[in-house]
């Protein structure tokens, strides 16, 4: 995976988060909804005007755009997760599942 299909990934996991269609977020942020699939799909480069201002549509600070957890591919969070639960740790298997039920109450 390439960065911009990366980046897009991100921009797409945080419009998702903010609750937001592509069509709303574009329209926030001044962008056609063509052009912020593009991004998303990593298609096109953008610009630092267009993340700041998608930054803002999205409630973040533009430096959660490249925070290094969120640039590695999911399937390499799935793995690492999977590696972690399927240890015969019995402390890691409770500390995840406390994590998960304080995060998803």
């Amino acid at each position: 995976m390439n960065f911009p299909q990366v980046l897009g990934e991100r921009i797409r996991e945080l419009r998702k988060q903010a609750g937001l269609t592509q069509e709303q977020a574009a329209e926030a942020a001044g962008i056609s909804g063509k052009y912020l699939g593009e991004v998303e799909r990593g298609e096109v480069n953008v610009s630092s005007v267009i993340l700041h201002k998608l930054a803002e549509v999205l409630g973040v600070d533009i430096v959660d755009f490249f925070r290094s957890q969120h640039l590695r591919p999911i399937s390499e969070l799935k793995e690492e997760m999977k590696r972690f639960i399927d240890t015969d740790k019995e402390e890691n298997i409770r500390l995840l599942y406390r994590i998960f039920t304080a995060v998803f109450r």
